[in-house]
């Protein structure tokens, strides 16, 4: 049985898996805990296996789909606006390697009983039509992310917030980085180049790539080339599609081009990711 609620953008809900989800992306953050049983994401071409009672975190901006789970898998899961995860005093690199598309587990297992015990919270309190209990459950939502981007990075970086400073003004840049962000997840298949990027949000592209860099810690061209990269991951281990095919079905403009940054991000060429990573409906 699933049930979920959607008060101003905050989703929370409970389910007991009974079959394979299909691709999925949106512009939110998923926080899950998986109560009972194992899961398998794949993300882009990766995969991702989450052990019984861990709280696991993703980017959903990411194609990402369940390919595997043991039977009455359950599941608590937890949606959070694009723009607040932006806010919050995250780790610099703890940030990085979730919009890079890695799926990030709490590795220790002592926090079970109380993990359980917040999102059994957060679905109470989620679920009452009161901006009050709401707004205690994001307050909280954020400060265990927090024990969980520290536990997970043991060095110290500056927060998106402070890199984003000068209240209205900050607010206004953080919307800015928001909307490009969610215009290449929604369209880098696309023939887009950092111009049009830019051009949707009446910025400057020096100003544009340079705030955007600021947020993320990384450009807006290899944001765009990461994105590109893992839909075509996902395709050469998921599909038969020739290579020059899943070439532009990524969003890139030529083969050499593809190539190249392909194996820049990956370490080895699109065929031999083919042959490594592939999957086992072939």
């Amino acid at each position: 049985m699933k049930k979920d609620f959607t008060p101003h953008g905050f989703t929370c809900g409970h389910r007991i898996l009974r079959h394979m989800c299909r691709p999925d992306r949106h512009n939110e953050l998923e926080v899950n805990f998986l109560e009972q049983g194992n899961m398998t994401y794949r993300i882009g071409g990766q995969t991702f296996t989450i052990p019984e009672n861990r709280l696991f975190v993703l980017w959903a901006g990411i194609p990402h789909q369940l390919i595997e789970f043991e039977s009455n898998s359950r599941v608590y899961w937890l949606t959070v606006p694009f723009t607040w995860f932006l806010q919050w005093q995250l780790p610099e690199q703890f940030v990085q390697r979730i919009l890079g598309g890695q799926v990030i587990t709490e590795s220790d297992p002592g926090y079970f009983e109380s993990d359980l015990t917040l999102f059994q919270q957060w679905y109470e309190d989620i679920s009452q039509n009161s901006p009050g209990l709401q707004n205690s459950a994001l307050l909280e939502v954020e400060a265990r992310l927090g024990r969980l981007a520290h536990s997970w990075s043991q060095e110290r970086t500056i927060p998106i917030r402070k890199r984003i400073n000068g209240h209205a003004k900050g607010n206004r840049r953080i919307k800015k980085v928001e909307q490009m962000a969610t215009f290449i997840a929604q369209n880098y298949t696309q023939p887009i180049k950092v111009g049009d990027i830019s051009a949707l949000v009446n910025l400057h592209p020096d100003y544009a790539m340079s705030i955007f860099k600021k947020a993320f810690g990384r450009s807006l061209a290899n944001c765009l080339n990461q994105h590109r990269v893992s839909h075509a991951q996902r395709l050469l281990t998921d599909t038969n599609a020739k290579i020059i095919d899943i070439a532009f079905d990524s969003g890139f403009g030529s083969i050499s081009r593809f190539n190249t940054v392909f194996k820049s991000i990956c370490g080895i060429t699109p065929r031999q990711y083919r042959s490594k990573f592939r999957s086992n409906l072939f």
